[in-house]
């Protein structure tokens, strides 16, 4: 039987069950590893129950999940300030990344990553952590199911606050990569 399935692995589980449930209920997608810098924390101990759960290794860091496998795509979900050296360490290994935003703290975290991306002929897509939320997955259901009619407009507001993990450099040669949101970098 030949497998058509994307191998893809995730880096990153800092609250973000998700993705990684997007990931391993879409049919064509075989995860095959995901990794966490937090890996002997209890968030660490989450990721390993939720790997037993649904039957994928963990591994302690991008390293030692890239020299295991190769990956047809990676989601990285990491906090601005460690993006650009785990994309630089895993830009090899894949052919195609998923990126949370913002991709990096300032502009020289921004260029490293798509110099990575460039230097691999990586795909890469920026995501807004919204996209595989699950009320707003059955909110589209119901519209393309024509379940509550056709909607004339609508609104979303989420309030988040993610620490000093996810500080980002608002200094004025940097305010592009803030106000750019989803749309910082295009490759």
């Amino acid at each position: 039987m030949n497998d058509t399935k994307l191998n893809v692995g995730a880096i990153g589980f800092w609250g973000h069950d998700i993705y990684a449930t997007a990931l391993l209920e879409h049919p064509d997608v075989r995860v095959s590893g995901m990794c966490d810098w937090a890996s002997q924390t209890p968030r660490g101990e989450r990721l390993r129950a939720y790997a037993k759960d649904h039957d994928f290794s963990v591994y302690d860091s991008p390293k030692a999940m890239i020299q295991e496998h190769e990956f047809d795509a990676l989601a990285v979900l990491a906090p601005p300030a460690k993006m650009a050296d785990i994309v630089e360490t895993i830009a090899s290994r894949t052919r195609g990344l998923l990126l949370e935003k913002p991709v990096a703290r300032d502009l020289d975290g921004a260029r490293r990553v798509y110099q990575a991306a460039r230097e691999h002929h990586l795909n890469v897509s920026i995501a807004f952590p919204t996209r595989n939320n699950p009320q707003l997955q059955t909110c589209k259901r119901l519209v393309d199911e024509g379940k509550i009619g056709k909607p004339l407009a609508g609104t979303y507001t989420t309030l988040q606050s993610n620490g000093p993990l996810y500080t980002v450099d608002t200094s004025p040669e940097n305010l592009a990569l803030v106000a750019g949101g989803d749309d910082v970098m295009h490759m």
